[in-house]
């Protein structure tokens, strides 16, 4: 993820004419929405509602692991996002879905927990299958737990055996939601050629907000595929991690309604899960640029028409290409969508096969947008292909060597060190604990831990 922006030179500030001049597109002023006349009206932003401040977090005392009765291996998630009124298939701004979640038990229980917030859970809503049997598991009850309101407590009649696989199959209704930054969330920008409002849904998952989409296991390390089928209206497209595999009629619906299904993920966390539907438009890059994987820019028609994701689409396939050799790993997915959002609270977000970036930070528009910013789009486009910030140096030096990266390197890492480390007071004596842990084989199995104190003067 990236949560804010670079430095570059400041003869980059003034490239193109005149017009360029620092104070009207300075990059580290407020983000201008190319997108529509006028300034830009930061509604999602300025009326972000954060989380409950009395939330369950990891320094409450309260417990915020699972205790982990089962291991997921595999999702299969339907979702239909609801942006209009007057559907059969339920109300405007909720997301109606239906999860499957295969499982290996690992420890005997006659509970499943999970992770579920701000979701509506309709009556006899859970069912539990044991895979190895065929056997139906009855669900005594199930609730918000009253240790952490982010754990979802299922009851059984019958315990869990170690060894088997279940089926844990949840219908739901999650919110979409109108002032909130994180799980499935509205957004909007104004056709600046009609100036007719239009809106999308989008997701931000990480770090731990999965869970106000769909029920799951929403731990980093807990990682499983997954099959998503996406509900939309006729006129709207979806994009999910994987490849889009087929549109059908939805049959459930009233007629204009489409499911599209994408192809089985790798294997990932649920934090890196992704999903849109709006009604945008795409460029794909040069098909030699990086062969048989469409790379493609994702953002309102009237901007692709102008050319606004060119820049980007070649950029981030060179980035994609260059990135393949220097590692000597394939690129794992057969895709690579990149969609600008209005409004998204950070610079941009990683995720497996569908990148999504602050609008600025990946639309490019020929004469408009200034040397200085196409330098952050590359940059920022490398950071998110190559998941570290030291990478995005090393790539943007490989695809975009005009920006002088490895120069601006030791300006961004090694001078603000020495730049800090140079102010009065600014150095001093600093302790490190370490817990060693010692195994001791004597008549049983003995740990000890020993508190080792490392002063650095």
């Amino acid at each position: 993820m990236t949560y804010g922006t670079f430095v570059f030179p400041r003869k980059f500030l003034h490239m193109g004419g005149e017009r360029f001049k620092k104070k009207e597109y300075d990059i580290f002023a407020p983000p201008q929405n190319i997108w529509q006349k006028g300034s830009r009206d930061d509604v999602f932003t300025k009326n972000y509602v954060p989380r409950d401040k009395n939330r369950t977090t990891m320094t409450s005392g309260k417990k915020f692991r699972l205790p982990l009765e089962v291991i997921p291996f595999h999702y299969i998630l339907e979702i239909t996002p609801i942006l209009n009124n007057g559907s059969k298939l339920g109300e405007q701004w909720t997301a109606p879905g239906n999860v499957k979640i295969l499982v290996d038990c690992v420890r005997v229980s006659d509970s499943i927990t999970l992770h579920a917030f701000l979701i509506k859970f309709p009556e006899d809503a859970i069912k539990i299958r044991d895979l190895k049997t065929g056997e139906k598991l009855d669900v005594t009850n199930h609730g918000q737990s009253k240790e952490n309101e982010d754990f979802y407590v299922i009851k059984l009649a019958k315990q869990l055996q170690v060894g088997h696989k279940y089926e844990i199959d949840i219908t739901y209704i999650a919110p979409v939601s109108l002032r909130r930054l994180d799980g499935l969330y509205r957004n909007q920008y104004t056709d600046y050629k009609t100036g007719q409002t239009k809106y999308l849904v989008s997701t931000q998952f990480e770090p731990y907000s999965a869970r106000q989409a769909f029920p799951c296991f929403d731990e980093p390390g807990l990682k499983a595929s997954f099959d998503i089928s996406i509900g939309r209206k006729a006129h709207h497209i979806s994009l999910s991690n994987g490849n889009l595999v087929s549109s059908v009629p939805m049959i459930r619906a009233e007629k204009g309604w489409i499911v599209d299904t994408f192809n089985t993920t790798v294997k990932m966390s649920t934090y890196t899960v992704a999903f849109i539907v709006s009604d945008y438009s795409y460029t794909e890059a040069d098909s030699n640029l990086f062969p048989n994987r469409p790379v493609r820019i994702y953002g309102p028609k009237a901007v692709i028409d102008r050319g606004g994701g060119e820049f980007s689409a070649n950029v981030s396939a060179r980035v994609l290409a260059f990135y393949e050799d220097y590692f000597d790993v394939p690129y794992p997915m057969q895709k690579m969508d990149s969609v600008a959002v209005p409004g998204f609270p950070y610079g941009a977000m990683e995720n497996w096969g569908l990148n999504i970036y602050r609008d600025r930070y990946l639309i490019e528009v020929p004469g408009v947008t200034t040397e200085a910013l196409r330098g952050t789009i590359s940059s920022i486009l490398a950071h998110e292909l190559g998941f570290a910030t030291y990478y995005s140096y090393i790539g943007q030096n490989a695809t975009n060597p005009e920006f002088e990266p490895m120069k601006r390197l030791l300006v961004d890492a090694n001078q603000f060190a020495f730049r800090l480390d140079s102010r009065e007071r600014s150095s001093y004596p600093s302790y490190l604990t370490l817990i060693i842990l010692m195994s001791l084989l004597t008549d049983s199995l003995e740990f000890r831990t020993t508190k080792v104190q490392l002063s650095f003067e």
